[in-house]
């Protein structure tokens, strides 16, 4: 009995640290963590894509401005990650499987179960997640600043750092 109940206790904290680290750690710690991941010289990405053969596909991710803002766009879905997988895993396990039986009985195979009830059950929950995305996305101005400032050019130019470069770097405070 205890050997049943331990090991899953086990595997249910690391998969909760799996899932909600990335949630729980401030977006600044979460932007100098990944800039060093990005980093073009001694970055973990660039040293996995030259050790697996995929040398070509290296660069200064961060630096490109046709890179910056996708890679800033992994970090924010990186730290969004665990909550929606929580969220669509409850919401999976709510629907009926008595659904699920029925359609099988009427022959259906797993895309169709998966396109016509499951999709459609989870609306309400993809509704609310990317809902929430976008509320989250405002305050990424933390991510931004601390990684890129807004650069290359303005390629991760958004509203928050616009407004914190007009009001603070520039001094028109009307303008911010």
């Amino acid at each position: 009995v205890v050997l049943t109940l331990a090991f899953p206790l086990m595997a249910g904290l690391l998969l909760s640290a799996i899932y909600f680290i990335p949630r729980t750690i401030p977006l600044v710690v979460a932007g100098i963590i990944w800039g060093w991941i990005y980093n073009p010289i001694f970055g973990l990405l660039n040293f996995v894509l030259d050790s697996v053969g995929l040398g070509s596909l290296t660069g200064a991710w961060l630096a490109e401005p046709n890179s910056a803002l996708f890679s800033l766009n992994v970090v924010g879905a990186w730290t969004f990650f665990g909550f929606c997988v929580l969220i669509y895993l409850a919401a999976i396990q709510s629907i009926d499987p008595s659904l699920y039986e029925a359609a099988e009985i009427d022959g259906a195979k797993w895309w169709r179960k998966f396109r016509d009830i499951t999709i459609p059950m989870l609306r309400n929950s993809t509704l609310f997640l990317g809902l929430y995305a976008a509320i989250e996305a405002m305050r990424f101005f933390d991510l931004i600043w601390v990684t890129t400032q807004g650069g290359p050019g303005y390629a991760t130019e958004v509203l928050t750092t616009h407004v914190y470069k007009a009001f603070f770097l520039v001094g028109d405070f009307g303008y911010a």
